[in-house]
């Protein structure tokens, strides 16, 4: 009885995780490097192929107008 409790708690305790990390993650991909605006900024019709990195999005911030590549999605992969 008490191990199924201890691996209930666990599980729940992976989901808050993992939960909470893509939350964090798609803050950052929303946070403007030059002054830390943490809003959805703008983003314009352009969406470029980078072989390296996947697709890349280039973003406006609505506070200050610095533009930069955002990080690409967290995806499930896919084939």
């Amino acid at each position: 009885m008490a191990s199924e409790l201890v691996a209930v708690v666990l599980l729940i305790a992976l989901f808050v995780a993992m939960v909470v990390g893509v939350v964090s993650y798609n803050r950052k991909r929303d946070t403007c490097p030059k002054c830390g605006e943490a809003s959805k900024p703008d983003i314009p019709r352009e969406i470029v192929r980078d072989p390296d990195d996947g697709f890349t999005e280039l973003v406006i911030c609505k506070a200050c107008g610095h533009k930069w590549r955002r990080m690409p999605k967290i995806d499930s992969g896919g084939g």
